[in-house]
């Protein structure tokens, strides 16, 4: 299962450089945001790519800061099916349905003992979003994704802005 999803991610990833020229929307940028499994704030990184103006592939790592004796570092891979709101396509919201790979980190003695346990596991991110096109190159987006993941679920809330090249 594990080479399966690095596959689907590496052959997702690959795919967006040919059709780029098909689609002027492919965006990178930053999101932070805040995690409820530790009540923490993340950090994130994302790339998406319009495949069509209804189908959207979202690739983004996010890292969970420390709180709580536990820190976090997810890979996500995602799709978005955007419903344009405004007749300028400034506006539109999605619902977010993808795959993550989560390893948490579990620090017992925060006093001195270096001794981590880590839990690396698969699961499934659910979620809505909306977007705001600020111009041709800047987009902004908020997101929030509750990813499944076992003796790990996490809500994550992301205020993401983005530049399209």
């Amino acid at each position: 299962m594990k080479k399966i999803i690095v596959r689907l991610a590496v052959i997702a990833a690959l795919t967006l450089i040919p059709f780029q020229k098909l689609f002027a929307e492919t965006y990178i940028g930053v999101a932070p945001g805040y995690s409820t499994k530790n009540e923490s704030m993340t950090l994130g990184a994302w790339m998406s790519h319009d495949f069509s103006k209804a189908f959207r592939v979202n690739l983004g790592v996010d890292y969970v800061f420390r709180n709580q004796h536990t820190d976090a570092f997810l890979i996500n891979l995602d799709f978005n099916f955007p419903l344009k709101l405004t007749t300028g396509d400034k506006i539109d919201i999605y619902p977010i349905v993808g795959l993550t790979y989560a390893c948490w980190s579990h620090h017992p003695y925060p006093d001195g003992d270096d001794v981590t346990t880590r839990e690396n596991k698969f699961g499934i991110n659910l979620g809505a979003g909306v977007g705001y096109k600020v111009s041709s190159h800047l987009r902004l987006k908020l997101d929030a994704r509750y990813s499944l993941v076992k003796h790990n679920n996490t809500t994550i809330i992301s205020l993401g802005i983005g530049y399209a090249f």
